[in-house]
């Protein structure tokens, strides 16, 4: 079980009239809405940093694929290069 720790907090006046707005149409008690409300910010984090990770992997894979095909074409370009010098010989 865990223990609940208990935090005083400010807000403005409109802010908070949101929040008891909100809590009445989910049927929430006050807390229990800035709770869920707090909880969701933290998922939402943590999805957009891991699609963040992901997308800079597909970059970064990307950018080798193509740095490899780049490579691949300039020792093909090189190899050609030193056959035609080889029979100016």
């Amino acid at each position: 079980m865990t223990e609940d720790a208990q935090m005083k907090i400010r807000l403005a006046r409109t802010l908070k009239d949101k929040i008891e707005a909100a809590a009445e149409e989910t049927n929430r008690t006050l807390n229990g809405e800035i709770v869920a409300r707090l909880e969701r910010t933290f998922i939402e984090d943590a999805e957009r940093e891991s699609g963040r990770t992901t997308w800079i992997a597909k970059a970064k894979a990307n950018s080798m694929a193509s740095f490899e095909e780049r490579l691949a074409k300039l020792e093909s370009e090189f190899a050609e290069f030193r056959q035609s010098v080889e029979r100016t010989k």
